[in-house]
């Protein structure tokens, strides 16, 4: 405990002192390289969940988990967990969970407290959907009825309800059980992995993605009304087969104003 406080004060010392890339990353203004490991002590941090630094001009609360724990970081609950459909060790370095049948983000929703105000919520999944409706991806979530997902996704149906390919990304707005507005479908570069971005600027979500962590396609936006998204997470889908297929989720980077 006594070596987390003493690195917890040295991040702050280097925010104040503007150090080059260690500042950047710890003070929230670097971008995660490639292979989605930011640069920085998140790693050493993991377990001081959240990093205050009012001295700064700006406010940030900074979270990263590259999954590479052997148990998950207990700032995470799950929601209706189905703990034989989920892992850290399937795959090393990544979380795994499972498509499972049911509605979206039904089962084995990983979740956490949304930051109060604006943030961005990034993560890397690598996910080959075979299937129609077959999902993983990002959640913004209030309950079942009410919720926002950027998710890659199985959809055999033509524009403008779906791209018409195993390798869409969609922006879904759910309010009170059913689809508000567009859900801005776009298809990526490949066909088995993706990396997923959602900012909150006021009461305004904006979706991008990108095939390679740096470069970023802005899908468009939801401004919802009426509900409450409390909750941040990961999550998957398999609304119509009755078939196990693995999302393995590289790492979940969650940055914002305190």
């Amino acid at each position: 405990m006594e070596r987390k406080r003493m690195l917890l004060g040295l991040s702050l010392l280097i925010c104040i002192a503007g150090a080059g890339l260690w500042a950047e990353a710890l003070c929230g203004e670097a971008t995660a390289a490639a292979d989605g490991k930011v640069a920085g002590p998140y790693g050493l941090l993991q377990y001081a969940s959240y990093v205050y630094m009012p001295s700064l001009q700006r406010s940030y609360r900074i979270w990263h988990d590259n999954f590479d724990q052997s148990a998950i970081n207990p700032v995470w609950s799950w929601m209706n967990e189905e703990a034989g459909n989920w892992s850290l060790s399937a795959r090393p370095g990544f979380l795994r969970i499972h498509c499972h049948r049911g509605a979206y983000f039904s089962k084995n929703l990983l979740y956490q407290t949304a930051p109060q105000g604006d943030f961005t919520v990034t993560t890397h999944v690598l996910f080959a959907p075979t299937d129609n409706f077959q999902s993983a991806g990002l959640v913004l979530y209030q309950d079942q009825n009410n919720h926002i997902s950027l998710f890659r996704a199985h959809c055999s149906h033509d524009p403008p309800v779906c791209t018409g390919q195993a390798n869409g990304v969609y922006f879904d707005y759910i309010k009170n059980g059913a689809n508000s507005g567009p859900n801005y479908g776009i298809t990526t570069g490949s066909p088995d992995e993706v990396y997923l971005r959602v900012e909150r600027q006021g009461l305004t979500y904006t979706a991008y993605v990108s095939d390679d962590g740096i470069t970023w396609t802005r899908m468009g936006s939801h401004t919802p009304s009426g509900m409450n998204l409390t909750w941040v997470g990961l999550g998957t889908g398999n609304d119509q087969v009755d078939r196990r297929l693995p999302a393995d989720f590289d790492f979940f980077d969650l940055r914002g104003s305190s």
